[in-house]
């Protein structure tokens, strides 16, 4: 009984994570030119340097996820701490809130809380089997 509640558990999350996968890159692909566009002017109003996005940029798919995150602090309008500490102010936000619409930006992060809860429901099944 155990045996198939198991192997019927791994099933659903690797489907899960197989589509979130895909979800992952469909967003990539529509959303990431609009991403660079963003960041582009944010660095041309002096906002940021090129040293804070650059090397997850040229990651490409990968490096996405930090940019997104990136993204989604400077759209809270806080002051963020950078590097070197200097900080981003919150008119960058407001900014990027006045040029482009972001609203996937929510979507992409309640995503990511869901690859975290599955690799987590993973680790605890391979765990726990025998």
């Amino acid at each position: 009984m155990y045996k198939d509640f198991r192997f019927i558990a791994l099933i659903f999350i690797f489907i899960g994570l197989v589509v979130s996968l895909l979800i992952y890159f469909r967003c990539y692909l529509k959303y990431n030119r609009q991403l660079s566009e963003a960041f582009s002017e944010m660095q041309k109003k002096g906002c940021i340097d090129t040293d804070d996005y650059i090397f997850y940029e040229q990651l490409g798919a990968p490096g996405f996820v930090h940019r997104v995150n990136l993204m989604r602090k400077t759209l809270e309008c806080k002051p963020l701490k950078r590097s070197k500490g200097r900080w981003l102010e919150p008119d960058a936000g407001k900014l990027m809130l006045s040029l482009y619409d972001f609203s996937w930006i929510g979507k992409f992060h309640k995503l990511s809380y869901f690859v975290a809860i599955l690799m987590f429901l993973l680790v605890v099944l391979v765990i726990t089997g025998k």
